[in-house]
């Protein structure tokens, strides 16, 4: 059985991988830019799914959601962690630190286990790509949403790897501790993880001085941090970006289905639809300067920002003038309703590439009043690939 999980988890890989290089392609991106995208983008979407959560649902009930957010992904990833592994069996915290170590890399975050035993597991991460890549642009809010990141780091991140462990045949009580976190401490130039049998007596945690600490970004110089951490790691861009490719579009589904396993339909499309409206202000910026834009007047210029913030979400569009004062954006392909349905099967049909397409055509909307051509011009979606056809097709027109 073991063998049988090892050569699915390839064959699974190896799926993503094309999937991953196709989209490269189509995007026009290298395999390099596409792994540092989807981290980024991972990053970007946890945030603006939290923040979401927050504003729509009350902080308590958005924490809650969240929370139940994270335990979704540790359910779906620790079994295949195991699997990967070829573990089937847990019967001391050593084989859970392990399996804490491979997932911890592979997030990718820079791991460093110092000690694992059959009794106690410590490990130190050097480097995150949340505080790394995730929000910036509200300081308080990035604190709140920091201090939620380390809480689920704790419950239900390393409970989860318990609860998998004391499912699969260990046996007794285990304590677990974040005593210090890289993301609520600018101070401190690592995360500790503690996983312990109960009774064993905790490690110190003494304070370091200044002098003696040895921060990440150190030694790193002028080099992309993602780029810098696979180096140390020994592994690859073609390691990593299939399983962020694939991340950020499972993370998604997840969202969604865990607003519709607790809200009303109505209620639960509309605070997915919120999620990507966090985006179109920011990224119509970025087009802006990326495409050396100023007012947008003309419809190919409207086109290009559209295509360009549609390429943040990894869904490629081509501009076709379509006769006087219309232009067409066509694309093949679309991430979320391909590898969604790939990899996620029927479960992601009906009601969550419904949301898609609904929060897709108001995401557009939003572009466009970004622009502030929304007096001069107008969007109609003549065909859609969530909702089953051959290609997704936008019209552009003046009003």
């Amino acid at each position: 059985m073991p063998v049988k999980s090892l050569r699915e988890g390839k064959t699974h890989l190896k799926s993503t991988m094309e999937h991953t290089e196709k989209f490269a392609r189509e995007l026009g991106s290298p395999l390099s830019e596409m792994a540092l995208h989807a981290l980024k983008a991972s990053m970007a979407h946890s945030y603006g799914i939290w923040r979401t959560f927050r504003q729509a649902l009350g902080i308590e009930k958005g924490f809650e959601f969240y929370h139940a957010l994270i335990k979704e992904k540790t359910d779906f990833s620790v079994p295949k962690v195991a699997a990967t592994l070829g573990i089937e069996e847990v019967g001391d915290i050593q084989t859970i630190g392990k399996m804490v170590d491979w997932y911890m890399t592979h997030f990718p975050v820079l791991y460093r286990t110092i000690k694992n035993t059959d009794r106690i597991h410590i490990g130190q991460v050097l480097w995150c790509p949340n505080p790394a890549y995730g929000p910036c642009e509200n300081f308080l809010d990035r604190h709140a949403y920091f201090r939620t990141e380390a809480a689920v780091t704790l419950d239900p991140v390393l409970t989860g790897f318990v609860q998998f462990a004391q499912q699969h045949g260990f046996a007794g009580e285990v304590e677990v501790d974040v005593p210090q976190a890289l993301c609520t401490n600018g101070n401190v130039c690592f995360c500790r993880f503690i996983i312990r049998k109960k009774g064993e007596p905790p490690p110190e945690n003494p304070l370091q001085p200044a002098e003696e600490k040895d921060f990440f970004e150190y030694g790193l110089g002028d080099e992309e941090p993602l780029f810098h951490v696979l180096k140390k790691q020994g592994r690859t861009v073609e390691d990593q970006a299939p399983r962020s490719f694939l991340g950020f579009i499972v993370y998604d589904h997840m969202a969604n289905r865990v607003l519709h396993d607790r809200l009303g339909k109505k209620e639960a499309s509309e605070v997915y639809k919120k999620i990507w409206l966090t985006y179109p202000k920011r990224w119509v910026k970025e087009a802006r300067l990326e495409l050396e834009l100023g007012k947008i007047t003309d419809l190919e210029d409207l086109a290009r920002i559209i295509a360009f913030c549609a390429r943040k979400k990894f869904v490629p569009y081509r501009i076709k003038p379509r006769g006087k004062d219309r232009v067409a954006l066509v694309g093949e392909m679309d991430p979320f309703v391909e590898m969604g349905t790939e990899f996620l099967g029927k479960k992601v049909r009906g009601v969550y590439l419904n949301d898609v397409h609904a929060a897709s055509l108001a995401w557009v909307h939003e572009i466009i009043s970004g622009t502030k051509m929304a007096h001069a011009a107008r969007v109609t979606q003549v065909k859609s690939l969530a909702m089953g056809d051959d290609l997704n097709e936008m019209i552009l027109e003046r009003n």
